[in-house]
């Protein structure tokens, strides 16, 4: 990402008092369609507060899934939807995960947002 760039979502993060951090594609804006122009389910799965690291590491871990709706397929709309499933898990499950790394297409027709810390 180029220092441009760092410096727009930097600006609209603070404007909209966003937690989350958008840190998809170069050079993308909040005005972009990305995707369809339809409404979009996007779903958030984070594990519980209460999994051990034994249920973690043998992949048996409980997750609990957020979910919201973004209604079209501008990066705003993404951007939204995706900062309210992960304020909900932060507030849920104590997640720290914030910066939006992807939103990958599932079988049901949603989009499964992809973070990192």
């Amino acid at each position: 990402m180029s220092m441009k760039n760092v410096r727009y979502w930097f600006d609209k993060q603070n404007q909209l008092g966003y937690v989350s951090r958008w840190s998809i594609g170069k050079n993308l804006r909040m005005e972009d369609k990305v995707i369809d122009d339809t409404q979009w389910v996007i779903k958030y799965n984070v594990y519980t507060k209460d999994s051990t690291v034994d249920e973690l590491l043998s992949q048996t871990a409980k997750e609990s899934t957020f979910t919201s709706i973004a209604k079209n397929g501008s990066v705003a709309e993404l951007y939204r939807a995706a900062e309210q499933v992960i304020k909900a898990a932060m507030e849920a499950e104590d997640d720290w995960h914030i910066y939006i790394e992807g939103f990958n297409p599932q079988p049901d027709g949603s989009l499964l947002l992809v973070t990192g810390s």
